[in-house]
């Protein structure tokens, strides 16, 4: 469980050893987020110096804003369902996903493509009830340069406001 049906939390949950970031790499997970649900949570590479304890803000900060040195990709149901790409700290405004409704209580499969070579981020989502999908891609600087870092902590964050939710 990456957020609880608490108001008003954050939460982080880090792989335990750094991962490189300067080559292209793919990551796939599943989201469930809940129907009516508040906020969202983040996929977050990082070099905080707080390393593995490194936790932002609640509500809208997904658990990611305040985190230093970081990058990461954001899934929102709050407010309406879409997605981000974050880079620095700042939260942008969420990109509606379609079809796929992120706040729909079904599972969602992710799926992101990194290319190092264009600094291009490749964005998937499928939610596996329905079969809809939603593509989009981001150019940004290298995930290197953004981390201050040749490796990061990979790793969940999620944030709730006043509703709270449940979100995996």
């Amino acid at each position: 469980v990456t957020t609880q049906s608490k108001p008003n939390s954050a939460t982080a949950l880090w792989y335990g050893t750094p991962l490189p970031v300067a080559s292209s790499f793919q990551v796939d997970f599943t989201y469930t987020g809940q129907a009516g649900g508040d906020q969202g949570l983040a996929l977050v590479f990082q070099n905080d110096p707080s390393g593995l304890t490194a936790l932002g803000s609640a509500g809208t900060g997904y658990g990611y804003a305040g985190i230093q040195n970081r990058g990461g990709l954001l899934l929102g149901i709050g407010g309406g369902s879409g997605t981000a790409l974050a880079t620095d700290g700042v939260i942008p405004p969420m990109l509606p996903t379609g079809s796929v409704n992120l706040a729909s209580g079904h599972p969602i499969a992710v799926s992101l493509v990194y290319n190092v070579q264009q600094n291009l981020l490749v964005q998937t989502l499928t939610d596996t009830v329905t079969n809809q999908t939603f593509t989009t891609s981001y150019t940004q600087s290298s995930l290197a340069d953004v981390l201050l870092g040749q490796s990061a902590y990979v790793g969940f964050t999620g944030g709730t406001a006043t509703n709270g939710s449940t979100q995996t």
